[in-house]
């Protein structure tokens, strides 16, 4: 595909006639969100319009209040500059924020006045600028940005923007680059604003990592803490009641970093997707599909506070492409084959249309990340298995209707995989999980006190 075609606006249309029940007609109203075809549209009982006309967003963030999107959007002047550089060119983009209410538009960070891509050093000047990060409580934007084509260690820096008065200040600059790669930081905002700085091992064969916290109030330095070998990604959490970087490895395991501290130790529990502003939130576990390399497929499984429980045989394409209703109860998917569906706790399925083009991200209601803690089971070994991911058989195991007497639903051989979808519960002396094998749900034993039956499997690519 010619590199100008990457770039052309995607004027599409989706058909999307109006959300149809199945069950139940008097339910609460749909106001949902889709990043797709780079462009945002808003989905409600009536069908489907567009928020933004000009393409090329590539990534949004919902702020914590669900009342404004900020988002990513390649600048126009990388969009020239195509047809002036013989290679690919640099991109920069912008940082924007659309009111959901009034639809209203505000540019937070552009290119400066006299920005110019000619692929021409002494004439080229530009700002590359990251996906932004809400402040916990909404007030405030923060964005990484670099100078382009300088790359000049000041200009390698953190920005915060302030609602309340409109002005952009410097919080951090001369930070370390990625492994000297030029690329602005994304910064992730909790009790502090979190980096990732990357450097070549000592041993010469890993990216050797360092997760840097800094104060979001004068960008003091905090904390910083080298993060395994096998690290995939980290995110803030509510763990206790206090925000926490939990850091997910490709072997599964998930361990937590006190900010205030720096130390590093392993997830007392698993992470679930909720509306941190109902108190009774139904939660969402993401389950990566077993066996699926690329694309990313995930499993999801909702619990409600009630233990209701919904497990839907179809996955999501992307993590993103799932959203909790601003009442927590209600979730919107868009799942691999391209179609909208909401559930309700009724179990009413309203069916949407088929989507023209995937939707990378929905959103709703406000969201963030929890981690549950596990349950404790005196005389079985330690639980290595959480519920987020990919499990397989060690030895032959009984797939059972319920932990430790329940009726046998399948055997699953050794080095089978299968998902995991709550748990654990302790019964018997035996850690037990909820899990999905080849779309039979049922429980597994993890462990006794002396062997595990089940093992997490680490993720690839």
């Amino acid at each position: 595909m010619g590199k100008r075609l990457v770039f052309l606006l995607l004027f599409v249309i989706l058909a999307l006639p109006g959300l149809q029940p199945t069950a139940a007609q008097d339910l609460p109203p749909i106001h949902v969100v889709m990043l797709g075809g780079q462009n945002l549209w808003e989905i409600d009982q009536g069908g489907i319009s567009q928020l933004t006309a000009d393409g090329h967003i590539v990534d949004a963030v919902l702020s914590p209040d669900g009342t404004r999107i900020a988002y990513l959007q390649t600048s126009p002047l990388a969009l020239e500059a195509f047809s002036l550089y013989t290679g690919s060119p640099p991109m920069p983009h912008d940082v924007k924020v659309i009111d959901l209410d009034t639809h209203e538009i505000t540019t937070i960070a552009a290119q400066p006045p006299d920005a110019a891509l000619a692929n021409d050093p002494a004439r080229d000047n530009a700002i590359l600028h990251s996906t932004p990060a809400w402040s916990p409580d909404g007030t405030r934007l923060a964005w990484g940005e670099l100078h382009y084509p300088s790359y000049a260690p000041e200009s390698n820096r953190i920005m915060v923007y302030d609602f309340a008065t409109g002005e952009t200040q410097v919080l951090l600059s001369d930070l370390p680059f990625f492994s000297g790669l030029p690329v602005p930081h994304k910064p992730g905002w909790g009790s502090g604003i979190a980096v990732i700085r990357t450097e070549p091992h000592p041993s010469g064969v890993n990216t050797l990592r360092t997760l840097l916290v800094y104060s979001d109030q004068d960008g003091s330095p905090l904390t910083s803490t080298v993060l395994p070998d096998d690290y995939l990604a980290h995110l803030w959490a509510n763990v206790n009641g206090q925000a926490r970087l939990v850091v997910r490895l490709f072997s599964g395991r998930l361990d937590v970093i006190d900010p205030q501290t720096g130390e590093l130790e392993p997830a007392p529990g698993d992470l679930q997707f909720y509306n941190p502003l109902v108190a009774e939130s139904a939660a969402i576990r993401l389950m990566t599909y077993p066996g699926v390399i690329w694309p990313d497929l995930y499993r999801w499984a909702l619990t409600y506070p009630n233990g209701q429980r919904l497990v839907v045989d179809k996955w999501l394409a992307v993590e993103g492409a799932i959203a909790l209703a601003p009442d927590g109860q209600s979730v919107a998917v868009s799942s691999s084959d391209n179609t909208l569906d909401v559930y309700w706790p009724d179990s009413t399925v309203l069916q949407g249309g088929r989507l023209n083009v995937p939707a990378t991200q929905l959103f709703w209601g406000p969201v963030a990340w929890r981690l549950v803690p596990l349950t404790e089971c005196d005389g079985a070994l330690p639980s290595m298995v959480r519920a987020t991911g990919t499990v397989k058989a060690v030895t032959p195991i009984n797939l059972v209707s319920e932990p430790q007497n329940g009726d046998v639903l399948a055997q699953i051989q050794p080095d089978e995989l299968f998902s995991v979808l709550s748990g654990p519960a302790c019964h018997g002396g035996m850690y037990w999980w909820e899990a999905i094998y080849q779309s039979t749900i049922g429980w597994v034993a993890e462990s006794d006190s002396s062997a595990y039956y089940v093992q997490p499997v680490a993720a690839t690519g």
